[in-house]
């Protein structure tokens, strides 16, 4: 029996691994700035990005396993596991605060982002309060269209 040698590729005797796709992190419609995936890095510190659609159409296409073998695990499992802003906004909050509640004692150097909008929101309802009422009023009336879209889908 001979034996078959496959040359090195990289210097190191092995293939170069395919670089994972990270997964772009949904953020509140508020917040402005450059993106970051799920994992929490910088989206131009990565090679390959995906949308979270994008992300969760792999996922049907290909099956958890196989999507989880291209896909950077970190981002794979947050975006499975953390609802968008757009699918549910009280949850995407929750993350949120739970991420910053870790950096919160000492502050000198962390990313105070959530806590400074929190109270720019409190600022903006205080020096319009007959507005935030008003929008308030107006949102309880009014048919959620996301609620619609869901509710035919199910019957679909």
């Amino acid at each position: 029996m001979s034996r078959i040698t496959i040359p090195p590729v990289d210097g190191n005797h092995r293939a170069p691994e395919p670089d994972l796709e990270h997964v772009i992190r949904s953020r509140p419609p508020w917040r402005r700035g450059d993106d970051l995936t799920e994992c929490g890095k910088p989206v131009s510190k990565v090679t390959a990005v995906i949308t979270r659609d994008a992300f969760l159409a792999k996922v049907r296409r290909q099956g958890q396993q196989r999507s989880a073998m291209s896909t950077c695990m970190t981002c794979w499992h947050t975006a499975s596991n953390h609802p968008s802003w757009e699918e549910n906004p009280v949850a995407s909050l929750v993350r949120e605060a739970m991420r910053f509640r870790w950096h919160m004692p000492g502050t000198e150097g962390r990313d105070l982002t959530f806590y400074d909008e929190l109270r720019a929101i409190e600022a903006l309802i205080a020096a319009h309060p007959d507005e935030w009422d008003e929008l308030l009023a107006d949102l309880g009336v009014t048919v959620r269209l996301d609620d619609r879209r869901r509710q035919k889908r199910r019957q679909q």
